[in-house]
């Protein structure tokens, strides 16, 4: 018996080779068409915080809304287009996008969003549930949900007292629960520091630096707190003369 391999005909393995080249052009293409893929972004989470804010151009309160969103895309958060804030029941919605909204990074984590939502007549904001929806440029959105409780009832006469703010140095806020917060921007509303205050007087090397160091970058003042309830309490923002 012939122990010799079986010879194959030249046109078998033409076909066996024209196989083969078919099978790596396939590949190629999948991951091609894979690669170009637009990337979906993902909402990690949401923080939401319904505060009483006090104004000072009106000299009244009302109530502010924060919202962030710890955001994820691989094509990197540049690539997010806009977070659309909506409460579907009523229709009242914001759209924030780089010319608005506040960049924030912890660690690897990033978020995006802002502490500046308000119903443009002073009213309560509506209760119930909101969406966050991020969209891509290229259209690709993620959508998370929260609830706003009851409103915290600036639509009545408020119990709050109204903060007086002396904008020349001795600066002191007066009728603003302590201890709190002061968060100091400059004069294009960037953030540059916050001061921890046990008492009344508000003094600092960003509100009086050495002569040495040129005048003060600190052009406005906006304080924080929490009242008994644990609601959050805001006063500002506050012109730093």
């Amino acid at each position: 018996m012939d122990s010799s391999p079986a010879r194959r005909s030249p046109s078998f393995i033409k076909s066996i080779e024209t196989l083969g080249k078919l099978g790596c052009s396939l590949v190629c293409l999948v991951f091609t068409l894979s690669s170009c893929q637009p990337s979906t972004p993902a909402i990690i989470q949401t923080f939401t915080q319904l505060n009483h804010r006090f104004n000072p151009a009106t000299k009244e309160w009302g109530e502010r809304l924060s919202v962030w969103a710890q955001v994820q895309n691989k094509d990197g958060w540049t690539d997010i287009k806009k977070i659309i804030i909506r409460h579907p029941a009523s229709e009242v919605w914001w759209k924030l996008d780089k010319t608005n909204w506040a960049y924030r990074q912890d660690g690897e984590a990033i978020w995006l969003g802002t502490n500046n939502l308000e119903s443009t007549e002073g009213s309560a904001l509506p209760t119930g549930t909101w969406t966050v929806t991020v969209v891509t440029n290229a259209g690709q959105t993620s959508e998370s949900e929260f609830t706003l409780p009851a409103p915290l009832g600036v639509t009545k006469p408020s119990p709050l007292s109204k903060p007086v703010f002396q904008a020349k140095a001795p600066y002191e806020i007066e009728h603003f629960p302590l201890p709190c917060l002061a968060w100091v921007y400059d004069s294009q509303g960037n953030f540059i520091g916050s001061l921890q205050l046990t008492d009344h007087v508000v003094s600092s090397p960003l509100l009086n630096p050495p002569p040495v160091q040129g005048p003060p970058q600190a052009r406005w003042l906006m304080f924080y707190t929490k009242d008994s309830q644990g609601q959050g309490l805001e006063a500002g923002p506050y012109f730093v003369r």
